[in-house]
């Protein structure tokens, strides 16, 4: 839905909306972004909130069960709430962002594979997400 949110002023031309948009749903400035990388951003944000609130998850509880998928949501929240360049939080954070890339390796790229099957489904242009993928 956040994303939708995004759409429509890019589609209007109205980047300065569309930045404000996505700003609600990056942690990073977006004041100096241009159309191309708006939309890059809130495709990004959308991949990874679908792998880190969907595809991940399910994966470890396919895998481990509830404990590991459990398990998998306390990385992930640790990683949300720590997992940035802090002073204070520094070893925390970077400990906390590195053990969150590597739960998440494995999801992410089966999320990127779902993402062109739907693609596919959806009559849209499955190689061109595939190669955006790569």
């Amino acid at each position: 839905d956040a994303v939708k949110l995004i759409e429509a002023p890019l589609r209007s031309r109205d980047l300065t909306s569309a930045r404000e948009r996505l700003a609600h749903i990056v942690g990073r400035d977006t004041s100096h972004l241009g159309k191309a990388k708006v939309l890059r951003a809130s495709l990004e944000s959308l991949a990874e909130s679908t792998c880190d609130g969907i595809v991940a998850p399910l994966f470890y509880l396919f895998v481990g069960g509830v404990p590991l998928a459990m398990a998998y949501k306390a990385i992930s929240t640790l990683d949300s709430m720590i997992g940035y360049r802090t002073e204070r939080y520094y070893y925390f954070g970077k400990f906390a962002a590195r053990l969150d890339d590597i739960v998440n390796w494995v999801p992410a790229r089966l999320t990127a594979c779902f993402i062109v099957i739907a693609a596919l489904v959806v009559r849209l242009k499955p190689a061109r997400a595939l190669r955006t993928i790569s």
